[in-house]
């Protein structure tokens, strides 16, 4: 199981996103990439209607603060409180995934939360820190005031904005699928993030359903997909015999397809060239930051731009540019290590410098 962004580099979003970007590409059917502009929220313009290249840094921290809340999850599965269920916690494998999903989540939004309200942040790294003493409905408050802080009342109300989030942690890397894929590879605690985020991603549906109950026959197809995960993963403790690992997968894309058919946005984006200038762009931001000072910010915008790559570039750029990719590869992961040490200014321009000419050498790929 990957511990940290720098660990989970090159490892795909989804496998069948490698798949679609290998034949939008060979078939010249990706738009070329839009015009990207590094600010404080990286965006970019694009068609069709896409959350997650119109809100990036939102649905970033959403996802975020999700997994934080999977951290606490798994910390209760393991408690001496979980005789009230019929499951013994000393059979629930939670491992060392608690303390991963920190490692991946806090700096993909300490930085933000830094500027807009340090004493929350501090407070939020205190109490996560003390996970476990009696302070999870304490840490569960702060959540909810970052989440406030973070992600605007209109998105969070939003259904389109609900959906998206709810995709990002069915298909991520930590997140519901990977959980049971990699526990069915044979590493068993993986399992218990896929556990609880079908838990949450399912607590997400049901919110969410009662907006579009009847629009569209994709309600009963995510209903479907959402069963699926539940027979794989009926309880907090492992079953026996873990089937396909690609059974996950294939229940995942299903919940996103159907939520995609129910919004009518498209919710797993597909223009690479958009997708590159979203890492180009938090790139940027990245550079900026460190270059004025600001370490976590640096640091959130590089672990940022590791996350989109990874989820949803490098396994298409292996296969159609290995070149750029390694060079990517390299300096995001050494950005990210620099950022949450004390950087060297001239080494990090250097590397920010190679860094952008290997993404303008990848964009060519995508008709840039």
């Amino acid at each position: 199981m990957y511990r940290s962004l720098g660990d989970a580099f090159g490892k795909p979003l989804l496998s069948a996103s490698v798949f679609v970007g290998l034949i939008f590409v060979l078939t010249g059917g990706s738009p070329g990439p839009a015009n990207a502009a590094p600010n404080t929220t990286p965006a970019v313009a694009h068609q069709p209607v896409t959350p997650l290249l119109e809100h990036p840094t939102e649905l970033r921290h959403a996802y975020a603060l999700d997994l934080l809340g999977l951290q606490l999850d798994i910390t209760e599965l393991g408690g001496p409180d979980e005789g009230k269920a019929d499951e013994d916690p000393d059979e629930i494998e939670t491992g060392e995934e608690g303390e991963g999903l920190l490692e991946t989540a806090l700096p993909l939004l300490a930085g933000s939360l830094a500027a807009a309200d340090a004493e929350l942040l501090g407070d939020l790294e205190t109490m996560l820190s003390r996970t476990g003493e009696d302070t999870d409905a304490e840490v569960r408050q702060l959540l909810r005031r970052a989440e406030r802080v973070l992600v605007p009342e209109t998105l969070l109300g939003d259904p389109v904005f609900r959906a998206a989030r709810l995709a990002l942690l069915a298909s991520s890397e930590p997140g519901v699928g990977e959980g049971y894929e990699e526990a069915a590879g044979g590493e068993a605690e993986a399992y218990i993030i896929g556990y609880t985020g079908l838990q949450r991603i399912t607590a997400l549906w049901r919110e969410l359903k009662a907006d579009l109950e009847g629009t569209d026959s994709g309600v009963a197809e995510v209903d479907r997909a959402l069963g699926v995960l539940g027979e794989l993963m009926p309880s907090a403790i492992p079953p026996e015999r873990l089937r396909h690992p690609e059974d996950a997968e294939v229940a995942v894309n299903d919940v996103v397809f159907g939520l995609e058919s129910l919004t009518g946005v498209v919710l797993i984006p597909r223009d690479f060239g958009a997708l590159l200038d979203v890492v180009g762009a938090h790139v940027d931001s990245g550079c900026g930051a460190a270059e004025a000072g600001h370490p976590r910010l640096a640091l959130e915008w590089s672990a940022a731009a590791t996350f989109f790559y990874d989820g949803y570039l490098a396994g298409t750029l292996a296969t159609l540019a290995p070149e750029a990719h390694a060079q990517i590869g390299e300096d995001l992961g050494a950005l990210v290590v620099e950022t949450n040490t004390a950087p060297d200014a001239k080494g990090t321009r250097e590397r920010c410098s190679s860094l952008k000419t290997a993404l303008t050498e990848a964009s060519r790929i995508f008709g840039g």
